[in-house]
């Protein structure tokens, strides 16, 4: 227990983070045109609705600190992370020869690595600044230290993210495929298939 941050109160900021975090990032993204600017648009519509459920659930979280603020985030990170891990883990095993557990395994696997240096940290450093700004005062206050923290996170996000178009490059060159034979769309035989898997594995890094 940190302050009056229950463990009940961290455990509701894991569900809701993660239910409603994941509802709500979907819906606001479900028009964004595909171009140059989409991961970016991604990392800011999902760190604000993060933080939106962050400042709801320690709303009564008194006096507040960036420490409670820290942990908030963090479970809230953690909780939108095993949700949208469970969206890819179901799109990894089905597939159009059938269920694939191998990629499935390799996904849940690699997203379990890298998922405290992503969401949960991004979040928790959100939640920090956020609170912090407080000072131990009972209310949220505006600092613009909580806007440059927001587009920090945000960007770094999206950098993120954009990492699924360059992860589908490396795999393709990770089965064999050179640069000359994408080029010109020529892919080795038995090598689509391997970059396909290995492709969704990097991609879910990404996101």
């Amino acid at each position: 227990m940190v302050g009056n941050t229950t463990t009940l109160r961290v455990i509701l900021a894991f569900v809701v983070g993660g239910i409603c975090g994941v509802l709500g990032a979907s819906l606001l993204e479900a028009d964004l045109a595909n171009n140059l600017f989409t991961y970016v648009s991604v990392g800011f519509i999902e760190e604000l609705v993060k933080a939106i459920i962050l400042i709801v659930i320690g709303w009564r979280v008194i006096p507040k600190s960036a420490s409670q603020g820290a942990l908030l985030g963090a479970a809230v990170g953690a909780g939108f992370a095993a949700f949208e891990s469970a969206g890819y883990a179901f799109n990894a095993v089905i597939t159009t020869q059938g269920l694939d557990l191998i990629t499935l395994l390799q996904t849940e696997a690699l997203r379990a690595i890298l998922t405290p240096v992503g969401h949960v940290l991004w979040t928790a450093i959100l939640g920090a600044v956020l609170f912090g700004a407080a000072n131990g005062r009972t209310h949220f206050r505006f600092r613009f230290s909580i806007l440059y923290a927001y587009m920090a996170v945000a960007l770094l996000h999206g950098l993120w993210d954009s990492m699924s178009g360059i992860g589908a490059i490396v795999a393709l060159l990770l089965t064999g495929t050179t640069i000359a034979d994408m080029r010109f769309g020529f892919i080795p035989a038995g090598s689509e298939q391997a970059a396909a898997s290995l492709a969704t594995v990097l991609a879910a890094e990404g996101e």
